[in-house]
């Protein structure tokens, strides 16, 4: 596969007992184009099964401050990104979710049987909701942005879901063209223009697809489970050519 010839992309599914698990992704200075999304007319044998990712991130309820939504490469083209023969056609689409349903009433993904197939395609139809969309923005393959960090948007605390001391905000990124791959990261900070997250920062997604580059140091992806006295079922798709481990606290396997 043409993907093979620079990196791999894995989709890493959480079966939610209870639905709380979550994964976090750690990214190193060499993976900085970490989380990928495909676009629409992408096969699902590239790794993405619903051309969509969902990235969570929540603050304290009572943080003044306000804070920066950044994208980091968010068109599809040059570094990072691959195209599938032809010209780079692919957009990508990203939103911003806040208000009540954002993170509560949110897709969680189900378990999967062992085995199973996804469909060639993907159906996708673009996101309203849940919550409150509080900006949408769409990147093509104009290289400006190539290598780079830019601003999604501003916003304060008080715009996201608050569900106790917390408040939640979902980011939707969507490959709504094209059939290439797009990498790119996310990040919240207090600055417009350098990484400087709030005190007390979570960022999360149940279903991440994530790059497993040939030749930089391996992807790690971290699990949290809010209660340790209940199972955790941990899927992957299309892991080919790749080497999985668990790494505990007692033992890797």
């Amino acid at each position: 596969m043409a993907i093979a010839r620079n990196w791999m992309a894995a989709l890493l599914g959480l079966a939610l007992v209870p639905q709380g698990d979550v994964a976090r992704a750690q990214a190193s200075d060499a993976q900085q184009g970490l989380l990928v999304v495909y676009g629409k007319s992408a096969a699902s044998r590239e790794g993405d099964t619903d051309r969509r990712e969902q990235i969570y991130f929540s603050v304290p309820a009572d943080l003044k401050d306000r804070i920066y939504v950044r994208i980091f490469d968010p068109e599809t083209v040059g570094n990072n990104d691959f195209t599938k023969g032809g010209s780079w056609d692919a957009i990508t689409t990203y939103r911003l979710f806040g208000g009540d349903g954002a993170f509560s009433a949110a897709d969680r993904p189900e378990p999967v049987a062992d085995g199973a197939r996804e469909p060639r395609l993907a159906e996708v139809e673009p996101v309203t909701g849940p919550g409150k969309l509080i900006k949408e923005n769409a990147w093509d393959s104009d290289p400006k942005t190539d290598g780079r960090w830019v601003n999604l948007t501003a916003l304060r605390a008080r715009q996201g879901e608050v569900i106790g001391d917390r408040a939640y905000f979902r980011i939707d990124v969507q490959g709504s063209a094209g059939n290439d791959g797009n990498g790119f990261s996310v990040g919240v900070s207090l600055s417009r223009d350098r990484a400087r997250p709030p005190e007390g920062l979570e960022m999360f997604a149940y279903r991440p697809t994530v790059r497993w580059a040939a030749q930089n140091p391996p992807t790690q992806v971290r699990f949290a489970n809010p209660n340790p006295n209940a199972p955790m079922s941990v899927q992957s798709f299309d892991g080919a050519n790749g080497e999985l481990a668990l790494v505990t606290d007692f033992d890797d396997i």
